[in-house]
């Protein structure tokens, strides 16, 4: 009978460290969220700027955040840009859709699936075509949940364009 009431011990020890784990992680995502506030903040005094109220933002200051963070991305977004296109190459293909966002299996607050940016398409199609690739963003849903970008290599524009390396990107 002790063999029984230890390993029923045992089972409420795992899902006690369990439930540890999860909140303690929690708290890491929170202070993470805390301390990205905090350089931002911090950002914004030493340029001179004042601080926004609590979770407030004007239009120009979203504008620049989202461009910082097309920017930031354009490296990466790029090299998986062209991981696709070599792909759709290695497929016989002359196009490829490269969607703006992914669904995620998680539901948000309003009962949406949760969505997860890819690329940038607006950016990323502005540097494409310095590579010689013609690009046409979706004409019906230019930032919606299925917006996407194609790309296609084959036509008037492709012939004479310069050359880029891929493998000269930053990582």
């Amino acid at each position: 009978m002790s063999l029984f009431s230890r390993h029923k011990l045992s089972e409420y020890e795992s899902s006690d460290y369990q439930q540890q784990l999860n909140e303690f992680k929690y708290k890491i995502t929170k202070f993470e969220d805390r301390l990205e506030k905090l350089e931002s903040d911090w950002e914004c005094a030493s340029q001179g700027e004042s601080f926004q109220p609590a979770n407030g933002i004007d239009a120009k200051e979203a504008a620049n955040r989202v461009e910082k963070a097309a920017q930031k991305a354009l490296p990466n977004e790029l090299k998986k840009a062209f991981d696709e296109i070599n792909s759709a190459v290695k497929n016989e293909q002359k196009s490829v859709r490269l969607y703006q966002y992914e669904c995620g299996p998680s539901i948000n607050v309003i009962g949406k699936p949760q969505q997860k940016r890819i690329y940038h398409i607006d950016t990323l199609s502005k540097e494409l075509k310095k590579y010689g690739y013609e690009t046409k963003l979706d004409p019906n849903d230019s930032d919606g949940p299925y917006s996407f970008l194609e790309v296609s290599w084959e036509g008037k524009g492709t012939s004479d364009v310069s050359k880029i390396d891929p493998a000269n990107l930053e990582p």
